[in-house]
């Protein structure tokens, strides 16, 4: 049977294993043997910004930059990873009856009519600096808000009419800068209100921007624009401005600034307080900010099964304690998150807002630069206007860097489900498990990932890092007197920064060091040791280990014999400019040996055969002029590193830019200006330059799955001879060339920050397609690939619970619209396409999956067809 073979029937009467192995054995005889390019990576971005979350039947999304989103299907307990659009960001995702609708600010608009298994694309003809913002489905049509203007499209995204007005104008800015110092442009998060359509009976309704206060309305045919100005029918002494609308079938509810809230049943008539008691949160009461402090009454509403809540998003400042909370609770976090439900007495003469349930407690460190302040911990910033619920138990919160806040218990406990301010990639312990860690330089947090970059657990505070605040605290909440116990350890922020030496093994045990530095008159600890992956750190003071200095390029800790073993520059002795400490630090954080390397010796890295013979990658300076590096040495010492001799000594100095231990006896390095890559052999203690470039910028070693590739700004090179690592060739990538700033990598898996002609910068993970054949007869080869679609050997096999397959189409038909549904055996079709989700990663390219749970075992082909033909993708299901 050749490529192009539709069905395959199989006799009834044989047996199930004979079946699934003459199956498995067809299947690789169709399946194509292409070379390994690039494009068949799979690149997935490490750091997103969350826009906003939405539920859809038993699906919850979250949803953000890099045209990413989060979804889970068990209503939040674990979360899968997906791309919509390799770029752009997803803005709004919502529903209307069966189907889901997205925009991307790009311009894309996409929609699922299957729950999100699949999605389709439109892109919408836009000016050169418009986007899109948001997007309301209707029975008939759809109304598109760019941050120009609103748009109408029928069900099939064709334009109706549209309107442009400055009135309409959005000037927020939406934060996907994940370059070296990513500093939010905004305090506090993005106004998502004034980003929305409101549509309340025939009007569209909208909120004003910088320049207008009141409403502006927009008839259905978007032929006129209307302006309500909110003195007209507010009576109020302050000029108030509507920061949310809330429409019901009959009534619309309507938010200011000032934390009042009106009702009216028309926009054009009058409006009404909502509270029983109108003199609660009124404007007008001279008083109101003493009776009704702001910190306690904060003018975010939303409707919660019927209920009117308030958000409190409060971080202390030491000087002053809402009412409902006590100075205890801030003991362990500054940052507290709680919902306040809206009451009333049977008279409906009092009403009041009161704490309802549990606070969220913030224990993260997961500092990021601020505006106004050098750091600002992530989980300030949240799009709490983006929340969603599942029901009365669950609530998801949304908001940048990875962020979601999350409780599955009707608010009785929270969780901080996933939140990555580190940022930057630092270790790969497997597959699954990243370290990322923030070096700028006013604070260093950690974060890590178990589940293979999907989301992230920061640091936190333990209760023994913290200091106790005993306080005095009056009738209004405001901190009278305060007085600090152990105010030594006030300052953990400024402990753990300027990261010198960081480690992790595969167990979690690991540690890190800092610079040392003074602060308000203290001497800083600057060693911390972790059990749980940099889950907690704890500081010890009886640990000395003094560097003032950061490497260029930081020191790979070796664990060998019960011993860490790394070098730290050090200025302990100014009269003898640079020399180095090698450090053996016990790996029950007890003790720690340390030897002093000769003066003018800059040990970078150290290679430990045992704890005395120790290979050394040093810089030595000149002894005449200790500030100039005079060249670049791999030395051998046997006893500890105090005395070395010279195995080989380049003319120049060279900037180590890149060091990796392959194995006990190749250890390969990446040196600068020109750029090279050289293989050094411990055993044979032999030198070979495998690659050298003088044009060359940033150049790179990557090792995935033991193939390997040097990458650079515009460069991507592949070994063609695993045996001759001199061998290279130019890869193929799929947009443009792509731009390498930096890499990490381990066993089958690579990190790396770069960008291409399509792909905005950021941290993907790479990983190889795992599917892809290694052997396969030439001519069936040629035949299968020449055909409208291909599809690899799906993977597992056989299948338990999902199967997958990378396809490929030449474009001339939708592939979402061409399945058919699965078949079995017999040619009966046992399912639609319901459980089959395509992934598109490009025009013609993507993956398909089906969960195939359920099913009983057997031999099934997923059927797809097109005008002029078909194809079927055969599963064994066990």
């Amino acid at each position: 049977m050749g490529a192009t073979m539709k069905m395959i029937f199989v006799n009834k009467k044989s047996k199930k294993n004979t079946d699934v192995k003459m199956l498995i054995i067809l299947m690789m005889l169709i399946v194509q043997n292409l070379r390994l390019y690039s494009f068949d990576f799979d690149l997935t971005p490490m750091n997103i910004h969350f826009y906003g979350a939405t539920v859809f039947k038993d699906k919850i999304f979250v949803y953000g930059s890099n045209g990413s989103y989060l979804l889970s299907t068990d209503f939040g307990k674990s979360w899968q990873e997906y791309s919509a659009h390799p770029y752009g960001n997803i803005l709004h995702i919502t529903s209307y009856k069966d189907t889901l609708w997205g925009v991307l600010d790009c311009g894309i608009v996409i929609f699922s009519f299957d729950e999100g298994n699949n999605w389709f694309k439109k892109e919408i003809t836009l000016e050169p600096d418009e986007q899109l913002y948001y997007i309301l489905p209707t029975v008939d049509c759809l109304f598109i808000r760019s941050n120009k203007g609103l748009y109408k499209f029928d069900k099939n995204l064709q334009l109706i009419n549209s309107i442009k007005d400055t009135l309409l104008y959005i000037n927020n800015y939406i934060i996907n800068d994940f370059s070296e110092n990513p500093i939010p442009t905004f305090k506090d998060g993005i106004y998502y209100s004034h980003n929305e359509i409101f549509k309340f009976k025939r009007d569209l309704l909208f909120l004003s921007g910088k320049y207008y206060r009141g409403l502006i309305l927009i008839d259905y045919d978007l032929n006129k624009l209307d302006t309500l100005p909110t003195n007209r029918y507010i009576n109020t002494q302050n000029y108030e401005m509507i920061n949310y609308l809330f429409p019901f079938d009959s009534i619309l509810i309507i938010s200011t600034n000032a934390r009042t809230i009106f009702k009216t049943e028309d926009v054009h008539s009058r409006w009404d307080f909502l509270f029983v008691d109108t003199a609660f949160l009124n404007n007008n009461d001279p008083n109101q900010w003493s009776k009704w402090p702001w910190r306690e009454y904060q003018d975010e509403y939303f409707f919660w099964n019927n209920k009117l809540f308030m958000v409190i998003n409060f971080a202390s400042d030491g000087k002053y304690i809402p009412s409902e909370l006590s100075i205890n609770d801030f003991e362990l976090s500054p940052i507290k998150l709680y919902f306040k439900e809206y009451i009333k007495d049977e008279t409906d003469r009092f009403c009041d807002f009161v704490k309802f349930r549990n606070h969220f407690n913030d224990r993260s460190i997961a500092y990021v630069p601020g505006i106004y302040f050098p750091r600002v911990n992530a989980t300030r910033y949240l799009f709490t206007k983006r929340k969603s619920f599942v029901g009365d138990s669950i609530v998801i919160i949304p908001g940048l860097y990875k962020t979601i806040i999350q409780s599955r218990d009707g608010c009785f406990n929270w969780n901080l489900t996933s939140c990555n301010a580190a940022h930057f990639p630092e270790l790969i312990l497997n597959d699954s498990t990243f370290i990322f860690l923030n070096r700028l330089p006013y604070y260093n947090n950690t974060s890590v990932s178990f589940d293979g970059g999907i989301t992230f657990q920061p640091t936190e505070l333990l209760l023994d890092t913290l200091y106790r605040r005993i306080a005095e605290v009056d009738s209004l909440g405001n901190i009278k007197n305060i007085v600090y116990e152990n105010y030594d350890t006030v300052t953990f922020f400024a402990i753990f920064k300027q990261t010198s030496a960081f480690f992790i093994d595969s167990s979690g045990r690991g540690f890190f060091i800092g610079t040392n530095d003074d602060f308000r008159g203290y001497a800083l600890l600057n060693f911390a040791y972790t059990t749980d992956y940099g889950k907690h750190f704890k500081f010890d003071s009886s640990l000395k280990i003094r560097t003032y200095t950061n490497q260029l390029l930081p020191p790979k800790v070796e664990k060998l014999d019960g011993k860490y073993i790394f070098p730290l520059l050090d200025y302990e002795y100014p009269a003898k400019w640079y020399h180095t400490k090698i450090y053996f630090l016990d790996t029950s954080f007890k003790k720690v040996d340390k030897i002093i390397t000769p003066e003018f010796q800059m040990v970078n890295q150290v290679f430990p055969i045992n704890h005395s013979h120790l290979i050394l990658f040093t810089i030595v300076c000149d002894s005449s002029n200790p500030k100039y590096y005079q060249n670049f040495q791999i030395r051998e010492s046997f006893d500890s590193g105090k005395t070395s001799t010279v195995l080989f000594s380049f003319d120049r100095n060279f900037d180590l830019m890149q060091y990796y231990v392959h194995n006990k006896d190749s250890i390969f390095f990446v040196v600068s200006y020109p750029h090279r890559l050289y293989l050094f052999e411990v055993k044979s203690k032999s030198l070979k330059l495998l690659y050298e470039d003088s044009v060359a910028e940033n150049m790179l070693l990557m090792v995935i799955s033991d193939r390997f590739y040097i990458v650079g700004k515009g460069l991507f090179l592949e070994n063609t001879d695993r045996s001759d690592l001199t061998q290279w060739r130019e890869g193929k990538w799929d947009y443009g060339k792509p731009n390498f700033e930096s890499v990490i990598f381990k066993g089958n898996v690579a990190i790396a920050g770069l960008s291409d002609s399509l792909r905005p910068f950021n941290y993907y993970k790479i990983t190889l397609w795992k599917e892809t054949p290694t052997t396969v007869e030439s001519e069936v080869e040629k035949r299968y690939y020449t055909t409208k679609f291909w599809a690899s050997e799906p993977y597992p096999q056989p299948a338990g619970v999902r199967v997958k397959a990378r396809i490929a189409w030449d474009g001339s038909f939708d592939v979402g619209e061409a399945i058919d549904g699965v078949y079995d055996s017999m040619g009966r079709k046992v399912e639609g396409k319901e459980r089959i989700r395509v992934t598109l990663r490009d025009k013609g390219y993507g993956e398909l999956e089906w969960e195939c749970s359920g099913v009983p075992a057997g031999v099934y082909f997923i059927l797809l067809r097109w005008a002029g033909g078909s194809e079927s993708v055969p599963i064994v299901v066990e």
